[in-house]
């Protein structure tokens, strides 16, 4: 979830050899408070990656979206699609029920428009807003493996918010990849340098 792309992010993450791709909301809450929109943004090392192609994709319900973009790894040519979405918020019935369908157009509609072939590799990067338990989860992941153990890792946590009298944590943001790809490290949650705030915060985006 991003909102100050063009005017923050971009500029300074090409100074470090990366390049992007922004897709807003259409109906964004901020924007009627006078803010930016804030959207989805998928960012890559350029001297690693040629961007090959991009398919800007809304949801059928909400006003979520989906960026799916082939890359073209530099070095082995090989073609990696990558989906970077954010899906519906709140934690309800109804508003998991708009996610599972969201997660059918991902996986059914979006990725189809771009994957040419099933060797092509997969990488699903996105704020779900659901838990591992959910179904909109459980759907993605009988297609593509979690880059974290969401059934053992009981430290697991992608967001840790207090809000009033209340603090949250929760895993709802999410890796997966294909199969045919091969899973080298990742990084683990800086317990030890999280500062008041928590996470998502200034340092540590979740």
């Amino acid at each position: 979830e991003v909102d100050r792309f063009h005017g923050f992010f971009l500029p300074m993450l090409k100074k470090f050899g990366y390049d992007g791709i922004f897709l807003p909301k259409i109906h964004s809450p901020g924007v009627k408070l006078g803010w930016y929109s804030d959207g989805c943004a998928l960012l890559f090392r350029t001297s690693m990656f040629k961007l090959e192609d991009i398919n800007n994709n809304r949801y059928k319900k909400g006003n979520q979206v989906c960026i799916v973009a082939r890359l073209r790894h530099r070095l082995t040519q090989q073609i990696i699609n990558v989906a970077v979405t954010h899906l519906k918020a709140q934690q309800n019935e109804e508003c998991e029920l708009i996610r599972k369908e969201q997660v059918d157009e991902l996986l059914q509609e979006f990725l189809n428009k771009t994957v040419t072939s099933e060797e092509e590799p997969i990488i699903v990067l996105g704020d779900f807003n659901s838990e591992p338990s959910s179904e909109s989860v459980k759907k993605v992941n009988r297609f593509l493996q979690s880059a974290y153990d969401l059934e053992k890792d009981k430290k697991l946590v992608t967001t840790w918010k207090t809000r009033g009298n209340s603090t949250v944590r929760r895993v709802i943001d999410y890796i997966f990849y294909s199969a045919n790809l091969q899973f080298k490290s990742r990084l683990s949650i800086p317990f030890e340098a999280i500062e008041e705030e928590k996470i998502p915060s200034l340092r540590y985006p979740s």
